[in-house]
C-alpha cells in the first residue's frame, strides 16, 4: 500500500507507470486531493477499472465502482472520511505478430527446433501456431 502522491507531475507520472503494471494498486488518499487525484488518473488511465472506498468498516461504508474516467467524474468535489483508492490489474497486453515471429527466430537462432519454438510462442502469445512456424521458414 501506498499514499498517492501530492503534485499533479508526480501523480502523472505515477500513473504512467501504473499503465503498464499487472498487478491491483492500492493507495490511501486523502479526501480533500481526491478530486484531484482521480482527475489526474483519468487522462493516463481512463479506462482502467477502480474502486473508491470509504470508510471502510464503519457504519457509513461505501465502495463505488467503475472505470477511473466514471468515478473522477462522480468524485469531482472533496468527500467526507477515511478514503482507500483501488486501481485494478492492467489488462495483459498482447505482442503483435512481428514480436512474436521476431522471438520464434531467435529461438531458432539460439539452438530451439523450428517447431518447438513455434509452440512455445504460440502458447505465450495466443498466436497462431502455424502461421508462426510458416513464418520462421
Amino acid at each position: 500500500m501506498a499514499t498517492c502522491p501530492r503534485g499533479e507531475r508526480a501523480l502523472t507520472e505515477l500513473g504512467k507507470e501504473l499503465a503498464g503494471w499487472q498487478w491491483p494498486v492500492v493507495a490511501f488518499e486523502s479526501p480533500q486531493r481526491l478530486p484531484r487525484s482521480m482527475t489526474v488518473l483519468a487522462r493516463v488511465v481512463p479506462d482502467r477499472s477502480c474502486a473508491v472506498c470509504r470508510e471502510l468498516t464503519k457504519r457509513h461504508e461505501e465502495v463505488a465502482l467503475g472505470t477511473v474516467a466514471e468515478l473522477a467524474e462522480r468524485f469531482g468535489e472533496p468527500v467526507r472520511g477515511e478514503v482507500t483508492l483501488v486501481l485494478g490489474a492492467a489488462p495483459p497486453v498482447e505482442p503483435s505478430g512481428e514480436e512474436a515471429a521476431a522471438a520464434v527466430a531467435e529461438l531458432v537462432e539460439a539452438g530451439v527446433p523450428r517447431r518447438q519454438a513455434a509452440e512455445l510462442v504460440a502458447r505465450l502469445t495466443g498466436a497462431s501456431r502455424n502461421a508462426l512456424y510458416r513464418g520462421s521458414l
